[in-house]
């Protein structure tokens, strides 16, 4: 598959301005699979590097959140009849670094696909500033936007977007960095030999 990763400083008063581009080509490659950087701020490269697939969302919240079901609890998403889920940071949830803090101090919503029975979508905002460090690093703002879809009754990823505002050593930084996935292609498992 494609994955194409944009980052965005929004510290312009006239919108977006983009920073940074980079074009890959994700593909298995033995037991591994690599990332094949072909173009990089609209420069052709090649820059291989193993690849991290994006993560598995119900694996990152479950035992962190509580879930509860909005009102109206089935609305439509794109059209398409969803379950809307709340979820909100159990009070003391396990944390074991900073990634941790962040993610037990977020909320938001889950839309669950009623026919195919997946997360469709995520959206999540911190619901207070963090700061670490006696307050010489801290994240005033992030949202968290990750959908799903399904291609050939797989479920894949289609987009993650987190628009972020962080402070370190008084030094701020306002941006979004989006990553879309496309192209997606089946390819045949080879036999071990």
């Amino acid at each position: 598959f494609k994955k194409t990763s944009e980052v965005y400083s929004l510290e312009n008063s006239k919108g977006p301005v983009l920073k940074s581009k980079e074009i890959a080509l994700v593909h298995p490659e033995g037991n591994v699979s690599v990332e094949d950087v072909i173009e990089k701020n609209g420069k052709s490269v090649k820059i291989r590097s193993k690849s991290s697939f994006p993560p598995n969302i119900n694996e990152k919240l479950i035992g962190r959140y509580i879930f509860s079901m909005a009102q109206p609890a089935i609305q439509l998403l794109n059209g398409q009849p969803v379950t809307v889920i709340q979820i909100s940071p159990k009070p003391n949830a396990p944390s074991s670094g900073r990634a941790d803090d962040i993610a037990n101090a977020m909320a938001g919503t889950l839309y669950i696909d009623l026919e195919n029975f997946y997360t469709k979508k995520l959206e999540a905002n911190l619901t207070r500033k963090k700061s670490w460090a006696w307050g010489l690093i801290s994240v005033e703002q992030l949202q968290i936007s990750f959908e799903q879809e399904i291609f050939n009754g797989i479920i894949v990823v289609k987009s993650i977007t987190a628009t972020y505002k962080y402070n370190i050593l008084g030094i701020g930084t306002y941006d979004k960095r989006v990553f879309t996935y496309s192209d997606y292609s089946y390819i045949v498992p080879q036999p071990r030999q």
